[in-house]
């Protein structure tokens, strides 16, 4: 199964003026964000989130929502639109694990409507250079 959604990108010129970070985030899925160095980092982990994202909630039986238009999307507030495809295969099928992280960086995370594990998967990818 592929599930396409559209994602807001945004960039910021680092502090010291060398360079840009880029963040990205999906109108249509509280919390599913990324971020990366680059914009081609940037996209390759914005469809392992999107991926991460859509098996959660397929694992937990809740229903997806529904991807908006691309052409609905707000874009006063970001600096481009994408689109982003999650293939969907045995391969993504998720297990359920508990973690233990301190309190306040729980609180900090959920505030930041964080997706946890989509966070996870995505630095155990990182960590086992399977990206």
């Amino acid at each position: 199964m592929n599930l396409i959604y559209p994602c807001v990108i945004h960039c910021e010129k680092a502090p010291d003026g060398k360079g840009e970070s880029y963040w990205c985030a999906f109108p249509d899925l509280e919390g599913c964000h990324s971020f990366a160095d680059t914009i081609d980092e940037l996209l390759k982990n914005a469809e392992e989130a999107l991926t991460g994202y859509c098996v959660t909630l397929l694992d937990e039986k809740r229903k997806l929502p529904a991807a908006s238009s691309i052409a609905d999307i707000d874009r006063s507030d970001c600096d481009a639109v994408a689109v982003v495809e999650a293939k969907l295969t045995e391969k993504t099928k998720s297990v359920k694990k508990t973690l233990t992280i301190p309190a306040w960086l729980n609180d900090l995370a959920e505030a930041e409507h964080i997706n946890f594990s989509g966070v996870l998967a995505e630095a155990l990818t990182q960590r086992l250079n399977l990206n």
